[in-house]
């Protein structure tokens, strides 16, 4: 059974969200595994984890914030794995709101940004993966994302990520289809 192990293994690895950054550039500034400062800041007001640096931060606080904050806050693992995967990582990297916008759009239904139980069950009716010439919800899901990134975002942020993220996608994109094989 493929899930959240998955998923973290993925977006945790060195291939997505591997280290410390603090690029003035990047919109999430100051990180650790991709968790911002504010994050890592409510996971210690939380209980989750112990006080510190964020360039202190380990792969298990991380595994642990991510679980708590995007995993099962954000209903990925209800979610037919791989669009479970691409949804996460997809929260990890964007805003929640703007997340859940992208997968109803994915997913054909109307983008309130409201994680509810209708989106839930319409992500579980839908294709997944699809063919070329009819995509299923991941393709969807990362097209989406792509197109954020290529207009969504100011030309001196793009030029300095737009390959990260697009090699970012691809990533997602191959752990899809061979999950879904």
């Amino acid at each position: 059974m493929v899930g959240y192990q998955d998923a973290i293994d993925l977006v945790c690895s060195p291939l997505i969200e591997g280290g410390y950054v603090n690029d003035p550039l990047d919109p999430g500034k100051e990180t650790n595994y991709g968790i911002t400062a504010t994050t890592w800041t409510r996971a210690v007001a939380a209980g989750l984890i112990r006080g510190g640096t964020v360039s202190g931060r380990t792969h298990d606080e991380a595994m642990v914030v991510y679980r708590a904050f995007f995993w099962d806050a954000y209903r990925c693992g209800e979610l037919p794995y791989p669009l479970g995967l691409a949804f996460f990582d997809t929260v990890v990297n964007h805003s929640p709101v703007w997340a859940i916008k992208a997968l109803q759009n994915a997913i054909g239904v109307k983008a309130n940004g409201l994680l509810n139980d209708a989106t839930i069950l319409a992500a579980n009716q839908v294709k997944i993966i699809g063919v070329p010439h009819s995509p299923g919800a991941v393709i969807k899901l990362l097209k989406i994302r792509m197109e954020h990134y290529l207009h969504g975002v100011s030309p001196a942020v793009e030029e300095r990520f737009e390959l990260g993220w697009a090699n970012r996608l691809l990533d997602i994109l191959f752990a899809a289809v061979l999950a879904a094989r």
